[in-house]
């Protein structure tokens, strides 16, 4: 098919394949939300018992893949991968929070194991620019 061959009711699109047609759409889960949560729930308690056996009280995840580990959150994993400006604390006892782009806590609303959602304090000069040296004594 070609490009301009794509038109629909809304005018022409630019995405060649037919399957992509739907971006604009959220993606629905094949698995059921008490299975995720189950898996979720049991992800978190090993690496708190992991934790535990290992007499450690706290667990902080600056990798993207870690983070999706621990809570399935994942918001701009890829860029986060080479930037750490988001991250996350796990406390053996205590809660788990995560530490989010500014104006981005709400990715995180329907995942039960976070106990908490923060800012994140990047130290980054692409996400501070000259507040570098201001951020990091905060």
């Amino acid at each position: 098919m070609l490009l301009r061959d794509s038109v629909s009711d809304q005018g022409p699109s630019v995405l060649k394949d037919e399957r992509k047609q739907a971006a604009d759409r959220p993606l629905i889960s094949p698995i059921p939300l008490q299975t995720l949560d189950s898996a979720r729930r049991y992800r978190l308690n090993r690496l708190r018992s992991k934790m535990i056996e290992r007499d450690r009280s706290a667990l902080l995840l600056y990798d993207p893949a870690n983070i999706r580990y621990a809570f399935d959150s994942s918001n701009m994993s890829i860029w986060t991968m080479h930037n750490p400006s988001r991250y996350a604390l796990i406390l053996a006892d205590g809660p788990a929070i995560m530490f989010e782009f500014e104006g981005s806590q709400h990715v995180n609303d329907a995942l039960s194991g976070i106990n908490e959602a923060r800012t994140s304090k990047s130290f980054l000069f692409f996400t501070s620019g000259n507040l570098v040296e201001h951020r990091m004594r905060d």
